[in-house]
């Protein structure tokens, strides 16, 4: 890893577990029990890389506070959703959660005003032990119109 390089960095060094590094500055709610250090910090959770989740809306604009919905196509309850970590670097905070059905999880997102931009990645934990991870989840972009175009909900939500 050279200097320049900050934020996070996964490796998929067996499969059904997650490995990442990531430095504290960025940590998305500013707590961590990561040392200052480089080492990476296996999670230890099993981690499900094929199942289809997508947030939406995709994208804000640095200040923003947004309503996000996390949709699934009903592979995974989302009933089960326990923790969220976004991790990349630019910088928002989740400040609420809510769960609506199997397939809709809703969070409430603050972006702050001084956030870089560029992309995040989610790791969604689940209460059976295992995580899903999406990579590029949800975009910080300059302009409204530059945010990803909306998937909504699956076909068969009623929300």
């Amino acid at each position: 890893m050279t200097g320049g390089n900050r934020g996070l960095w996964m490796f998929l060094a067996i499969p059904a577990c997650i490995i990442y590094e990531e430095e504290t500055r960025n940590h998305p709610r500013g707590d961590s029990d990561l040392s200052d250090t480089d080492a990476p910090v296996d999670t230890g959770i099993p981690v499900q890389t094929d199942v289809d989740l997508w947030l939406s809306p995709a994208g804000a604009i640095p200040g923003e506070v947004a309503i996000l919905s996390l949709y699934g196509d009903g592979e995974v309850d989302l009933r089960q959703v326990t923790n969220l970590h976004f991790y990349g670097e630019p910088t928002l905070d989740v400040v609420a959660t809510d769960t609506r059905s199997a397939q809709e999880f809703l969070l409430t997102i603050d972006v702050a005003n001084d956030s870089e931009l560029g992309s995040l990645d989610l790791l969604v934990e689940l209460g059976n032990g295992e995580a899903v991870f999406l990579e590029d989840a949800f975009v910080i972009v300059s302009d409204p119109s530059q945010i990803p175009e909306d998937a909504g909900p699956p076909d068969d939500t009623d929300a």
